[in-house]
């Protein structure tokens, strides 16, 4: 317990209440407060208190036909990633992988633009209840990830068929989304913020 002391000596608070990041004065300026964003997060919330995976199965890499997540020992091999033909099962070219990947991101354009449009914006408070604890499940984390990889895999899509501009765009809404996720105080948030 001496390793308590003397947090509490420096005026360190182990209190979870008093680690809310701080309130953002409008709205306006608050990624977690676009339209989209807050409905999004509103039904990972009810979601998680049913049962149900709707948001999960929307936005998971793994509703994509085919595709497996890749073998991360493999990577080193590459120096990066690997091939993004070995994230899928079945398919055997680069080719191949970016044409299903692409067919399936159509489906999301809309959700996807709105995304970006939220990450515009130039603050985040998700308006966590802290006050609940280490019972908090931040079910929201699990969707933000999610929508993370989708982008990540678009990108690598993008940069195959050579359409440089949509790439940059997806790579760029990706650092804005992981920069907002940071900017929560959880550890979930924080390494969630610094996978991509």
């Amino acid at each position: 317990m001496a390793h308590i002391e003397n947090l509490q000596t420096r005026g360190e608070s182990l209190r979870i209440a008093d680690k809310e990041p701080d309130p953002i004065p409008d709205p306006g300026e608050n990624f977690a407060e676009a339209d989209f964003i807050r409905d999004l997060v509103s039904k990972a919330r009810e979601e998680a208190l049913t049962g149900t995976e709707k948001l999960r199965s929307k936005y998971s890499p793994n509703a994509i036909p085919g595709y497996k997540p890749p073998d991360t020992s493999k990577s080193v091999r590459f120096m990066t990633v690997s091939p993004i033909h070995m994230s899928f099962s079945e398919l055997e070219t680069d080719e191949e992988a970016a044409t299903v990947i692409r067919s399936f991101m159509k489906s999301l354009e809309e959700d996807l633009k709105e995304i970006e449009n939220a990450t515009l914006r130039p603050h985040s408070n998700l308006l966590i209840e802290y006050s609940e604890g280490y019972s908090l499940g931040l079910p929201e984390g699990t969707v933000f990830h999610d929508i993370a990889k989708l982008l990540h895999l678009r990108a690598r899509a993008s940069i195959h068929f050579g359409e440089s501009e949509q790439a940059l765009d997806d790579i760029h809404t990706l650092l804005r989304l992981t920069k907002h996720l940071s900017a929560e105080t959880s550890l979930i948030f924080q390494l969630i913020g610094n996978l991509f």
